[in-house]
């Protein structure tokens, strides 16, 4: 009876956690580069990706080439994007739903002028 309580508890562990689990087919990225409004790259600014659903923010530091990226996106929420750089936010982006891109593409702009 022991061990049947104990298989009863394991299987209902394992219903649990699949009923959690995404699809791989659900994932999406997005990646792009962060540019001030000449052009040119902005690196060591900031990205953050906001989900519109839980509202989890999630940064990334660029590098000095201004390409950023994030992985395991669900498909089905949708996210803002936007970057900073020093002390000036560039306007939001978003990555809606209906986007179907599994690989996103999103250039985000800072007006550094403001800064200056």
């Amino acid at each position: 009876l022991a061990r049947l309580k104990q298989a009863g508890i394991f299987l209902a562990a394992i219903a649990f956690t699949c009923m959690f689990a995404t699809p791989a087919d659900r994932w999406r990225s997005v990646h792009g580069v962060v540019r001030d409004r000449s052009g040119q790259l902005l690196g060591r600014s900031v990205v953050q990706i906001e989900n519109l659903l839980t509202l989890e923010v999630r940064s990334y530091i660029v590098k000095s080439d201004g390409n950023y990226h994030f992985m395991r996106l669900r498909t089905d929420i949708d996210y803002t994007l936007r970057a900073r750089y020093r002390n000036v936010w560039g306007a939001k982006k978003k990555l809606s739903a209906f986007d179907s891109r599994k690989d996103a593409d999103v250039e985000l702009t800072v007006d550094v002028a403001k800064e200056e």
